[in-house]
């Protein structure tokens, strides 16, 4: 039988039901209890050790991948981001004049060490579905100038978001026979 003036340590909660089992079991002293209490709980310590010191070895080895790459893909977020010297106005496409259609396109540019945008993609449009202003969006972006971005004091390469907004100042109307 289990003494009922013995000390009971702290158990956390997934280990109630197993206590509660052991406590039923004839004949088992309460040394033999509380060494199996406390193995239970050095059992949970040590897989818990064991998981934290796997994730902490895959966190940095995705950290060192990212770091060794960080030359040729560029920065999202650094100290000084990217600035904006000039854009040029994007040129409305004869489609979307003719269909007198409207729209927003952000596009993600890198830009170099040099300021100079090396690649563009977009990352949104508005309309979802209406890829009407795109090469327009990206022929501008390519062809604007930039201050580039600094990490730690040094030139880097990283990447800047441009939003353009495609609006007709009036209805546009095409006249039969212009086009």
């Amino acid at each position: 039988m289990v003494d009922d003036n013995t000390e009971q340590l702290p158990i956390h909660n997934f280990m109630t039901p197993i206590m509660n089992k052991l406590s039923m079991v004839p004949n088992l002293s309460s040394a033999r209890l509380l060494s199996c209490r406390i193995l239970g709980a050095l059992r949970v310590a040590i897989v818990f050790v064991v998981w934290m010191s796997v994730a902490i070895a895959h966190a940095e080895a995705e950290t060192s991948d990212v770091q060794s790459e960080m030359g040729d893909i560029g920065y999202r977020w650094c100290e000084v981001p990217p600035a904006i010297v000039s854009v040029p106005e994007p040129v409305y496409p004869k489609l979307a004049l003719l269909a007198e259609i409207q729209g927003r396109v952000y596009v993600h540019v890198l830009v170099d060490e040099q300021g100079v945008p090396v690649k563009a993609e977009i990352v949104k449009r508005v309309p979802q579905q209406c890829t009407v202003f795109d090469k327009a969006a990206l022929e501008s972006a390519m062809s604007s100038s930039f201050v580039p971005g600094q990490q730690n004091g040094e030139k880097v390469k990283a990447w800047i978001t441009i939003p353009f907004r495609f609006a007709l100042q009036q209805p546009y109307h095409v006249m039969p026979g212009q086009r």
